[in-house]
């Protein structure tokens, strides 16, 4: 089946990148990923080596199809906090724009996705913390009792 940019309409052509075979746009720059395959792109160490052109940039958002259903693909951040705003189709995979698995390869070799993670359970605490007491407990506060406390309770 061969599959059409969902940017630009024209027919997308197999590539490797660093052994794992995409297929991607020779007009615009983007890749189109089957399910499975950006985690292999943006595991490896090296840059993926996109078109070296400017990163393409978006004048305001537009939902693309996906290459494979035709159906809109949904936008959302790689990893949530990496700024790298991908299109992902539940079924079938991801498009990335010209640039942007350079960027998201960047955010996961600089440790990204370890950050995000502490950063989860970090909320997960405060969420159950909030939930518990109704205030927020984990933001430094000293929720031990002082000797002024028990002086009190003394009185």
């Amino acid at each position: 089946m061969l599959l059409e940019c969902p940017r630009c309409k024209r027919p997308l052509a197999p590539a490797d990148l660093g052994g794992t075979a995409v297929d991607a746009c020779a007009a615009c720059g983007g890749t189109w990923l089957d399910r499975g395959e950006l985690e292999a792109v943006v595991s490896r160490p090296e840059p993926v080596g996109e078109a070296a052109a400017a990163p393409f940039v978006e004048p305001a958002v537009k939902y693309l199809p996906c290459p494979r259903c035709r159906q809109l693909m949904t936008r959302r951040q790689y990893e949530r906090y990496s700024g790298v705003v991908l299109d992902y189709c539940g079924q079938h995979g991801v498009w990335a724009d010209r640039g942007e698995l350079d960027r998201a390869r960047g955010f996961t070799a600089q440790g990204g996705v370890e950050r995000r993670e502490r950063r989860e359970t970090e909320e997960e605490k405060l969420r159950r913390s909030v939930e518990r007491y109704g205030t927020d407990r984990s933001a430094g506060a000293d929720t031990s009792h002082s000797w002024v406390d028990a002086a009190i309770w003394i009185l």
